[in-house]
């Protein structure tokens, strides 16, 4: 394999990531939840309610595909949203008591994905590997004109 294969290989390997992800959530009983859901279900597994601006960040998706994942989420019963009591034009996302169960079911499919990709490579190769991608994460946000997390790096006008 050449360098010139390594979008090629990183796009073939989220291919499969996703793949094993939705198969395991189907197993489960969650057949409508996409990786990009759960990617919205584990910031508030780790964070807790979060405001929708700051979600947006962390999963590093334009807020109105947020909003789009948060309102099949809110259809589905897993989440809710409601309008922050410090500034009323935030909206704020909470799990539901149903949202709340699918941790252990998360977790365990995050455990099997971990132990996939770690089987027979080394720690130190893995380290190096996040740390390349997120430099090559930057430089292409950079490129872009954009920070890390999607949003513009230009400064707000008016």
């Amino acid at each position: 394999m050449s360098v010139k294969d390594l979008a090629h290989e990183i796009s073939r390997t989220r291919s499969l990531v996703d793949q094993l992800l939705m198969t395991r959530l189907s197993d489960l009983g969650y057949p409508m939840l996409s990786p990009t859901h759960g990617d919205v279900l584990s910031q508030l597994f780790m964070r807790g309610d979060m405001c929708m601006r700051d979600l947006s960040s962390a999963i590093g998706r334009d807020p109105s595909t947020v909003t789009a994942l948060v309102r099949k989420l809110v259809a589905l019963g897993f989440v809710e949203t409601h309008k922050s009591d410090r500034d009323r034009r935030s909206t704020v996302v909470s799990l539901t008591e149903e949202g709340h169960r699918l941790r252990e079911p998360f977790s365990q499919i995050s455990n099997e994905l971990r132990r996939s990709w770690e089987e027979g490579v080394d720690a130190e190769d893995l380290s190096a590997c996040v740390r390349v991608l997120a430099a090559m994460r930057g430089n292409l946000a950079a490129a872009m004109g954009r920070r890390e997390d999607g949003t513009s790096a230009e400064p707000p006008r008016g």
